[in-house]
């Protein structure tokens, strides 16, 4: 049974779809088209599909997806790190038979006259003083008329490992600023160097200094009284200045004074 005029024109169309199978017309002012609403395909997807419920019939609308982000999705959270105390080393702690020697060859060498023209042995007193301990550091400092005699005296120095430096003397006139060449070295090591079991070996009996600057004396009892260094000082008897008596008597339980006297045999070997 065909539809009346009247239900025709009260017929509400589907509105315009692009890219359907099945355009939708548009009737034009002052027309009507006798048109029955089909449904309409507005993409093909496996996508979920949302039904519209219109006056003629159920009408399938695909709802496209979200559009994909450029910006990459965000990583998951890292696991917790399992951290491993690693302790430092341990700091190295000598056992009473560590020492450093420093020595003023000139002044033992002048501070006693050997007789019968023994030369001072060199080798034997390196030994004496060194007494059998494990020595860190060995420098001694000195002084030489000539060239060829300071390198063949540095020679044997050196085959006994120690550090030499030694000044050649202008004629006429002594030695210059060779204490303060010694001193220097002490410092150095003093600064640097553990105290733990250790004892700072002076092989020299000067205690003189010059207006303020530093002497032997001053810098042991830097470092005894600062740093809390045992020292061990070793002179001939009659060639010790008395300043280093008042720095023993100032720290009795870190101050040795010991005399190459009773090693005068061994010495001239």
């Amino acid at each position: 049974m065909a539809e009346s005029k009247e239900s025709r024109h009260n017929k509400k169309y589907l509105p315009p779809c692009i890219n359907s199978e099945v355009p939708v017309p548009i009737p034009a002012p002052g027309f009507e088209f006798d048109y029955k609403p089909r449904k309409i395909l507005i993409a093909e997807s496996n996508e979920s599909h949302k039904k519209i419920l219109y006056p003629s019939e159920e009408v399938d609308i695909f709802i496209p997806p979200p559009p994909i982000s450029s910006t990459p999705p965000p990583l998951p959270p890292l696991p917790p790190m399992e951290y491993t105390y690693i302790p430092p080393p341990p700091k190295v702690i000598f056992q009473n038979t560590c020492a450093s020697v420093f020595i003023d060859i000139s002044n033992i060498q002048n501070a006693h006259e050997f007789d019968n023209g023994d030369i001072l042995n060199i080798t034997a007193l390196a030994k004496v003083v060194e007494n059998g301990r494990e020595i860190l550091s060995r420098v001694v400092v000195g002084s030489g008329n000539t060239q060829d005699e300071i390198d063949d005296v540095k020679l044997l120095w050196n085959s006994i490992d120690y550090k030499s430096f030694y000044q050649l003397r202008a004629t006429g006139k002594g030695e210059q600023f060779v204490d303060q060449a010694l001193q220097s070295h002490m410092c150095d090591y003093i600064f640097n160097i553990d105290s733990n079991n250790n004892t700072i070996v002076l092989v020299s009996g000067d205690g003189n200094s010059k207006d303020k600057m530093l002497s032997f004396p001053k810098v042991l009892k830097i470092a005894v009284e600062k740093y809390n260094f045992d020292v061990e000082i070793w002179s001939f008897s009659r060639s010790l200045s008395s300043t280093f008596n008042k720095l023993k008597n100032n720290f009795p339980t870190k101050v040795t004074i010991k005399f190459l006297d009773s090693h005068l045999k061994t010495l001239c070997s």
